[in-house]
């Protein structure tokens, strides 16, 4: 009884799992509404049900139009994005080949469209395990001159720039050169002192960037450990 009409909202599901997306994205991935005006009521409606949820920018009023929209679940999203596309393979193949030939290829790009959630969590729960303070405001920023998937504002006024990298090998320095190109074109927190460069990299770092961001006194990198917490990393 709650979905009526069960195809636009699975349509809508569907592209809300590759999300976070705007407006225009949402609409252009969401088969079977042939306008946004058609396409709100049922938007609305996932968010009500706590299946959705609007982000804004940091910085941006609460009425502004600058959203993005995105699951609230990660495993609901890793359904709709990875299983329903390649269910109908199971009627031919065995479920352990359509794991490793149709599912777990795309395991990659559902991990890293999550993990800026992952790393605002952390931010917003457990900064002060590896920072000065803990998180007073965590969010994404983007529109303007760059984009950030994860900024925070700790207690103590340090702004946090955030990037997650995610890979089954060690990162190299260039995610932490792109990052630090991207703190210099913003001017959002301009005349901090403590503007922190953050990477979020679970599958490690190689020596290169290892040496990169301890000469960097502010350089903060956060790895598997850092993210399960104390406990995780005292084999608790």
């Amino acid at each position: 009884m709650a979905f009526q009409r069960p195809e636009r909202y699975g349509s809508l599901l569907r592209a809300l799992a590759h999300g976070p997306l705007d407006w225009a994205e949402l609409r252009r991935r969401t088969r079977g509404i042939e306008s946004g005006g058609q396409m709100a009521p049922y938007l609305r409606r996932l968010e009500e049900m706590g299946m959705a949820r609007t982000l804004r920018p940091l910085g941006a009023p609460a009425g502004s139009r600058n959203r993005r929209y995105r699951l609230t679940d990660p495993f609901l999203a890793f359904w709709f994005s990875s299983v329903l596309p390649v269910r109908s393979h199971l009627l031919t193949e065995s479920p352990e080949e359509v794991w490793a030939r149709r599912v777990r290829p795309r395991l990659a790009g559902h991990l890293a469209r999550w993990l800026p959630v992952a790393a605002a969590q952390w931010f917003a729960r457990h900064a002060e395990e590896r920072f000065p303070a803990a998180g007073r405001q965590v969010g994404g920023f983007w529109g303007g001159e760059t984009e950030f998937q994860v900024m925070s504002w700790l207690t103590n006024g340090q702004i946090c720039y955030v990037e997650t990298v995610w890979s089954e090998g060690p990162v190299g320095a260039q995610a932490f050169d792109d990052l630090k190109r991207r703190m210099k074109r913003t001017r959002y927190g301009i005349g901090r002192e403590a503007r922190t460069p953050v990477l979020v990299i679970p599958g490690g770092m190689d020596e290169e960037l290892r040496r990169r961001i301890g000469a960097d006194p502010l350089a903060t990198a956060l790895e598997l450990t850092d993210l399960m917490g104390r406990s995780f990393g005292d084999g608790g």
